[in-house]
C-alpha cells in the first residue's frame, strides 16, 4: 500500500504552534544529594542487620556450647555425689579405720538429734548398737 501526501489546499498555510516560553530551574544542592544518602543509608542499614544477624548467630553458638558443658557437669556431679555416698558409709569408714589400727570406743556417746521424733531416736540408737557389735566382732575376729 502507498502512502500518498493529501493535497493542499491554496491560501491556507500551516503554522507551528508557539513555543512555550522555556527556562531552566536550577535545583538546590541538597535536593541533588538527596538520592546519595538514600543510597548511603540504604547500604549502612542492610551491612548492619547482616552484622547483627551473624552476632546472633555467634551468640546462639556460644548458648549451645554452654549448654553442652552444663550437661557434662551435671553428669560429673552426679557421680561425684554417688562416689561420696559410697565412700562415706559405715561399714567402708569402720573397715578403714581397722586398716589404720584405730579402736572402737567401748562406752560411746552420741549426740542426739533434737529434730526426729522419740521413735527415730530409738531405732537410730539400735542402728548404732548393731553397727557397734558387727564393728567389735570384726575386731575381735583375727
Amino acid at each position: 500500500m502507498a502512502v500518498r501526501a493529501l493535497p493542499r489546499e491554496h491560501g491556507t498555510r500551516t503554522r507551528a504552534p508557539a513555543r512555550p516560553d522555556l527556562r531552566v530551574v536550577r535545583g538546590s544542592k541538597a535536593a541533588r544529594r538527596r538520592p546519595v544518602l538514600l543510597v548511603v543509608l540504604a547500604v549502612v542499614t542492610v551491612f548492619g542487620v547482616t552484622g547483627m544477624h551473624a552476632s546472633i548467630g555467634q551468640d546462639g553458638l556460644r548458648a549451645a556450647t554452654l549448654e553442652r558443658q552444663v550437661q557434662k557437669e551435671t553428669e560429673r556431679l552426679s557421680l561425684l555425689r554417688a562416689q561420696v555416698a559410697q565412700l562415706s558409709t559405715a561399714k567402708r569408714i569402720a573397715d578403714e579405720a581397722n586398716k589404720l589400727g584405730l579402736v572402737a570406743d567401748p562406752d560411746p556417746s552420741f549426740v542426739g538429734d533434737t529434730s526426729a521424733s522419740p521413735q527415730e531416736q530409738a531405732a537410730g540408737r539400735e542402728q548404732d548398737e548393731r553397727d557397734q557389735s558387727q564393728h567389735r566382732q570384726a575386731l575381735d575376729t583375727p
